[in-house]
């Protein structure tokens, strides 16, 4: 069986009882809201769980930032100024770290250069 399939299983039947779809992205993310209670919003990822690959205008609707669906052409315009969405690489060699940490063989050298105090 999947393991994918297994993580989301509560959340398909919770899915299939008690939700509506509302709608679906680009990338094939599904969008819900309880029958009962619009206030109530999921989504159902369509390859891995990573919240980072929602579109910005959806993350919107699941926030209460906006109250309307995003599913016309030009709230899913994109701007000059965006940048293309990536992956989070946080806990990968390929994560962003700030120019000024100390790599291990600067710590090293500096730890070499202290000497511990001994008593005479």
């Amino acid at each position: 069986m999947n393991l994918k399939f297994v993580n989301n299983l509560g959340t398909i039947v919770y899915t299939i009882f008690f939700g509506k779809e509302v709608g679906k992205d680009e990338i094939g993310n599904r969008y819900f809201i309880a029958k009962n209670n619009s206030l109530k919003k999921w989504v159902l990822y369509k390859n891995d769980k990573d919240p980072t690959i929602i579109p910005v205008n959806w993350q919107l609707w699941l926030t209460d930032n906006n109250k309307d669906f995003p599913i016309s052409k030009e709230t899913s315009k994109k701007y000059s100024w965006e940048k293309n969405r990536v992956i989070n690489y946080t806990g990968t060699l390929q994560a962003y770290h700030p120019a000024k940490v100390f790599n291990k063989q600067e710590t090293t050298n500096k730890q070499k250069k202290y000497k511990n105090w001994t008593p005479n």
